[in-house]
């Protein structure tokens, strides 16, 4: 199990994991922020996480967020960084990402392996 902080940055929400993360555990989050008004971008940091690889968790996580994201008419978040250091983290949410892509949604996903590269990419 994962303990899982927030702040919120203006308008910026930083999300930082530790500990062994299924991706079920990532559906608070995303129910709580993706809609709020007062954040347009996440920033997921999970350089000091382990991703639990189970395929179940993913596609039901997809599943339920493209539904979601398919039936609202606006979401206030218009772009999701997720931060690892680690290379087959790294690939998992490369791929996480790219099946949210292929929905209509309009938040841009993006995965970095620095926080260095994050901060660039925000600007």
């Amino acid at each position: 199990m994962a303990i899982i902080t927030t702040k919120n940055e203006n308008k910026l929400l930083k999300v930082s994991v530790d500990g062994r993360l299924s991706f079920n555990e990532m559906l608070p989050v995303t129910d709580e922020y993706y809609s709020n008004p007062n954040i347009e971008i996440i920033l997921w940091d999970f350089r000091n996480a382990a991703i639990i690889r189970n395929s179940g968790d993913l596609v039901a996580l997809v599943a339920k967020n493209n539904g979601k994201v398919s039936s609202l008419n606006t979401l206030a978040v218009k772009k999701v960084l997720f931060v690892t250091d680690k290379l087959e983290d790294y690939a998992l949410l490369c791929v996480y990402t790219h099946m949210f892509k292929s929905n209509s949604s309009n938040i841009d996903y993006h995965v970095c392996r620095t926080m260095d590269d994050a901060n660039e990419w925000l600007r």
